[in-house]
């Protein structure tokens, strides 16, 4: 694997977790702790389509 995969990867393991942690936060009925972790996790996934983006134009 590459360099770009791995970061890749560890990208979409960090954005699984957010998505996971917005159902146990709504579980729990903490809605503050799930918007930002909603939150959190679009922001990990629009920085991984940038760096997908940005590799691949190079």
């Amino acid at each position: 694997m590459s360099k770009q995969n791995i970061s890749l990867l560890i990208l979409s393991i960090i954005v699984v977790i957010f998505l996971l942690l917005v159902g146990i936060f709504l579980a729990e009925q903490m809605l503050f702790f799930a918007l930002l972790a909603f939150v959190f996790s679009f922001l990990f996934m629009g920085f991984g389509f940038y760096l997908k983006r940005k590799w691949n134009t190079q």
